[in-house]
């Protein structure tokens, strides 16, 4: 995998106040896979799919090289440290559908 997208990934990840354990959990993996994905392993499209609901972003995210970008995909983010899985889902869901409406509007 391209090494800005796994400093991306933990960029995201990071900022979310996510662990590794608690991504790998919402991914339905184990952290070990998560952790060699973060370290530059080819991850499966659809679990980064499922990354992108989780932050609220784009999948070419992933791919920004400019740090500054990627700082302001991540100037919305909130904490996530005490929630729980139903929370991570329901936030990853609201997420998606506001992802795709402002694909509808523009």
């Amino acid at each position: 995998m391209n090494g800005i997208v796994s400093k991306n990934m933990k960029l995201f990840r990071d900022s979310f106040g996510l662990t590794q354990d608690r991504v790998a959990s919402f991914l339905g993996i184990d952290r070990g896979a998560y952790a060699n994905y973060e370290v530059g392993r080819d991850m499966p499209y659809d679990l980064m799919k499922k990354l992108c609901d989780l932050y609220g972003i784009a999948l070419i995210s992933f791919y920004e090289e400019d740090e500054e970008k990627v700082k302001d995909e991540m100037a919305c983010s909130f904490r996530t440290d005490s929630m729980n899985e139903q929370d991570l889902k329901e936030i990853s869901t609201f997420k998606k559908i506001v992802r795709n409406y402002l694909k509808i509007r523009d």
